[in-house]
């Protein structure tokens, strides 16, 4: 088996390992291939160096914090940085590996309910051109660090807040903008008509919106976003109920909506998907 070993690191790194071996092997595989040998370890140190992409989804509930501290030490270049559902993770362990990685565009960090608004201070000061953010179901999310948000953050396409009930205003945020294309504020207390007029004002480029479980948007506010929202694809307003879709002409014809339109409702055949990974 040694021998073996010893060949295998013998492979060229730069160009034959990290480029085509490695990339196919999980984070499982990698951290097992790190504990065969010293030569082994600094490999694989070496190649989460060079890697552009976490993801922590499939390991939530196995991958140890660490493991985690491996990452933080030596990931520099991630662009795309998935932690779906490690509701182990704290503000501790997050913030070294955020704070070496300023280049990050994709966030996800789904339901980590193990986290403060706080660890998200070097993204905010740090990651400029951060355009996927996921913080659904984060609920220790407060408003003001949405409003410090609005003072870094101006390159967002998708953003997921739903389920971030300490939020009592999201308006400011939304005035800034003005390249979302996917929007998820479903179970938000805050959400209002007026909500959506900002987003009818200041979101020219939005696709996709899900307002599902909002109670006090209605009618006038959905119908603004779908009249100066040129490029809407779906609205999603299951359990929005000052919600009904009555004497909308054909305003939303075209655009996919979870409540029949009249008769003029049609499914495009649009999946949903607010998962970012």
């Amino acid at each position: 088996m040694d021998s073996g070993i010893n060949l295998f690191v013998k492979i060229p790194w730069d160009d034959v390992l990290f480029e085509v071996v490695l990339p196919h092997l999980s984070l499982k595989d990698l951290f097992r291939l790190r504990g065969l040998s010293r030569l082994c370890l600094n490999l694989v140190d070496n190649y989460f160096k060079t890697s552009r992409e976490v993801n922590l989804a499939l390991f939530h509930d196995q991958f140890t914090p660490a493991a985690f501290e491996v990452l933080s030490k030596n990931c520099k270049q991630l662009r795309k940085v998935v932690f779906s559902r490690c509701t182990w993770l704290t503000d501790s362990l997050v913030k070294p590996l955020f704070q070496n990685n300023p280049h990050i565009v994709h966030l996800n960090l789904y339901h980590c309910n193990g986290l403060t608004s706080a660890c998200l201070q070097p993204i905010i000061i740090q990651c400029k051109n951060l355009e996927h953010l996921n913080l659904s179901g984060c609920y220790w999310l407060t408003t003001g660090c949405v409003q410090t948000m609005a003072l870094h953050m101006r390159n967002i396409t998708h953003l997921d807040l739903g389920s971030c009930s300490l939020l009592d205003s999201i308006d400011v945020f939304i005035e800034v903008l003005n390249r979302l294309k996917v929007l998820n504020l479903s179970n938000l207390p805050c959400v209002t008509d007026r909500t959506l007029e900002k987003i009818s004002i200041y979101c020219p480029q939005l696709e996709h919106l899900n307002l599902q479980g909002s109670h006090q948007v209605t009618d006038e506010g959905v119908c603004m976003v779908a009249e100066y929202c040129e490029h809407l694809k779906s609205v999603l307003v299951l359990n929005c109920p000052r919600v009904h879709m009555e004497n909308v002409g054909d305003l939303f014809s075209g655009i996919y909506v979870d409540k029949p339109v009249n008769q003029l409702f049609v499914n495009a055949g649009l999946d949903w998907l607010f998962d970012f990974d």
